[in-house]
């Protein structure tokens, strides 16, 4: 099986980019990092840089995507939490269907075949990763995902993974604004 890293690929200039509206109560989560504190019983609202339709995974400040890409995890993945999110352009409501996704998380990274940097927490000197550089993922540790086509890594919650099975998925449903970059499993 191979693996791929997800990128948002589209350009700014054409595509509209989400915002969490800043009034939001989901505004202090930390959904860029793929996590959630306490879950709110209000939509997760975002504001549009531009009055067009984002592209199925925008630029935004969380894992937000289209209906059409939700349908392909939702078929694919076991394990997933999902928002409903709403779109506005100018304080008014777009017809846009878009979710917020929490990803489950995976410690698969190879660390001795990775390239990684690391730094510490200030008040307990814990060393942790804050950035890698080049992933490789664990041979050993990857039978782990039986039902999960796509995923985060734990080191480093921020960078999306999924199976070749997700990005033929992907590419056939002709989605927008992903570009993916294979990932070694040694």
């Amino acid at each position: 099986m191979k693996y791929y890293k997800f990128f948002r690929y589209n350009t700014a200039m054409k595509y509209s980019e989400c915002f969490i509206k800043d009034n939001s109560i989901w505004k202090n989560e930390n959904l860029y990092c793929n996590e959630i504190q306490e879950i709110h019983n209000e939509n997760i609202e975002y504001v549009l840089s531009k009055n067009i339709a984002p592209v199925d995974f925008p630029n935004a400040d969380a894992f937000l995507i289209s209906k059409r890409f939700f349908d392909i995890i939702n078929k694919l993945n076991k394990s997933f939490s999902s928002f409903k999110s709403l779109l506005y352009w100018k304080n008014e409501i777009t017809g846009f269907d878009f979710y917020t996704i929490i990803f489950p998380k995976y410690k698969l990274l190879n660390l001795s075949k990775s390239d990684y940097e690391t730094d510490h927490v200030y008040d307990t000197n814990e060393e942790f990763i804050w950035r890698i550089n080049k992933i490789v993922l664990n041979k050993k540790q990857i039978n782990i995902l039986k039902d999960d086509n796509f995923f985060c890594l734990e080191e480093e919650p921020i960078t999306l993974i999924c199976t070749e099975t997700a990005k033929q998925a992907i590419e056939e449903a002709g989605l927008i604004g992903i570009a993916f970059e294979e990932v070694p499993v040694e």
